[in-house]
């Protein structure tokens, strides 16, 4: 069940691009055709604390030291590279591509002639413990807010655009039944997700969607997940969101196939 505002509603603008900002590829997963172009953050993990900086700097140097990054998906010699190390990252090829990417984003955000929806999604791994070391998003929601409202002010200010907005989408988690963790970490013996048509009719049927106000001033606006019992894979209950999204048929790159 999904409760959106009935005024000023994220879901009343019709958006240009969709832009993943974190924490994961799940926002890139849950979108699917609506991806128009690539981003630098589709792929990778990228830590809250790290997007002000980024964007500060326009995201020049992003690649492979920019902070809070952590390079998931580079590109690799293929296999066939003859006199190259095969399967190793071709480090020159992905600052070319990601350089690419960046600027992209960079230069929508100075024209400031596009409706862009910047999206971040919490995200928990479900095998670790709230406080294992390998959990990359664990802060509050509160402090993951505060970092959103100084990005928004960087893109008013510093970039002077005002046909941004932002969506962060998290999960309220409390009636989750705990599971087997040991020394932190649950077996996947021990859990598994639900795949296919089941996780499909829990995100659309079981999971409650609400949209939050009192960010608007800041161009944000937060919706929180009630999973119940349930665990989904975030790209399963974002593309539940996703779908009432409304996507503009504005293309301004000519793109190869693979969305470089």
């Amino acid at each position: 069940m999904k409760y959106w505002l009935k005024n000023n509603s994220f879901l009343d603008t019709q958006y240009d691009y969709m832009v993943s900002i974190g924490h994961r590829c799940c926002v890139g997963q849950g979108l699917h055709y609506m991806r128009k172009s690539s981003f630098p953050f589709d792929w990778q993990i990228t830590d809250i604390d790290g997007l002000v900086p980024l964007f500060k700097n326009e995201l020049k140097d992003i690649y492979p030291n920019g902070p809070g990054v952590t390079w998931v998906h580079q590109i690799h010699y293929p296999p066939e590279f003859e006199g190259g190390p095969e399967g190793k990252v071709d480090v020159e090829k992905t600052l070319e591509t990601y350089n690419r990417r960046a600027q992209r984003l960079v230069k929508l955000l100075k024209d400031n002639d596009r409706k862009l929806l910047f999206i971040r999604s919490k995200y928990t791994w479900y095998w670790y413990e709230n406080n294992y070391y390998l959990q990359k998003d664990m802060h509050s929601v509160n402090y993951d807010l505060h970092h959103l409202i100084e990005l928004s002010k960087i893109f008013k200010n510093q970039y002077k655009n005002d046909k941004f907005h932002i969506l962060y989408v998290y999960q309220d988690t409390r009636h989750w039944e705990k599971l087997n963790f040991v020394d932190e970490v649950c077996s996947f013996d021990d859990f598994s997700l639900p795949i296919d048509t089941e996780s499909v009719n829990l995100a659309e049927n079981k999971l409650v969607y609400i949209e939050q106000d009192g960010f608007k001033q800041h161009n944000i606006t937060p919706v929180v997940v009630y999973p119940g019992k349930y665990r989904l894979e975030g790209n399963r209950y974002l593309t539940e969101i996703f779908k009432d999204l409304k996507l503009s048929d504005t293309q301004d790159f000519t793109l190869p196939y693979g969305f470089a």
